[in-house]
């Protein structure tokens, strides 16, 4: 792992941040575009490789709720959108990130946080139905019953009990293969990483800025003065 102790683990935490953003507003974007069912399972395991990710290579555990944030926030301006429990959903992950992972139990750490986000995504709708909404329990069961089976293209007007049982079994299922596939892959990156980095051949990162991208003041006035007319036709027109 030569190569990539050259580089600043703050840049490293960087990157994958960027990620984690682009994860959630682009990928996540088309999934909805594309009406493709769990969409929650795939958002939800992306942003658990990158939370570990961004646990294993940072120095401090802090950087994940930084990371968390930035992610929330960009979220929330290139999505405007999207409803508020899917931001609260980041945001859930990145806490249970913070308090669950752990340097000495990293792959129990990255298989329980998994676990638990993903029975939490997979029940997510009870829960703001009722303690958000304000809806009773069973209420909130019967939406959540409805929303699952219109998943699977199923109407529940003639639909047997059982068969009901059955149905979110296998949605509870889903969540709970995910969990294992997810947990998997996560723990198994930092090693791939370790063992393929001279293979990748990943440059070195200067964590000091180049003299080439220092501007001069001239430029400087000019970029200042060209984002303040850029401000001024946006407001205006």
């Amino acid at each position: 792992m030569d190569q990539m102790e050259l580089e600043n683990p703050k840049i490293i935490t960087r990157k994958l941040t960027t990620l984690w953003a682009f994860s959630e507003v682009a990928f996540g974007g088309l999934l909805h575009a594309l009406k493709i069912p769990l969409t929650g399972l795939f958002i939800g395991g992306a942003a658990i490789i990158f939370i570990s990710m961004i646990f294993y290579f940072s120095e401090s555990k802090r950087e994940i709720i930084k990371a968390t944030f930035i992610v929330v926030i960009i979220k929330a301006m290139i999505s405007p959108h999207v409803p508020i429990f899917a931001h609260l959903a980041v945001l859930i992950q990145g806490l249970l990130g913070y308090f669950i992972l752990s340097k000495k139990h990293f792959n129990l750490g990255i298989y329980l946080l998994a676990f638990i986000s993903m029975i939490f995504s997979a029940f997510q709708m009870v829960f703001t139905l009722t303690l958000v909404l304000g809806n009773t329990f069973w209420d909130s069961i019967n939406l959540f019953g409805k929303y699952v089976l219109s998943l699977f293209q199923i109407s529940s007007v003639f639909l047997d009990h059982y068969l009901f049982i059955i149905i979110i079994g296998i949605y509870f299922y889903l969540h709970i293969l995910g969990a294992v596939v997810t947990g998997y892959i996560a723990v198994r990156i930092p090693d791939w990483i370790t063992n393929n980095v001279n293979i990748l051949d990943l440059p070195p990162i200067a964590t000091q800025p180049s003299d080439a991208l220092i501007l001069n003041p001239s430029k400087k006035k000019s970029i200042v003065k060209s984002f303040k007319i850029f401000l001024f036709v946006f407001f205006v027109f």
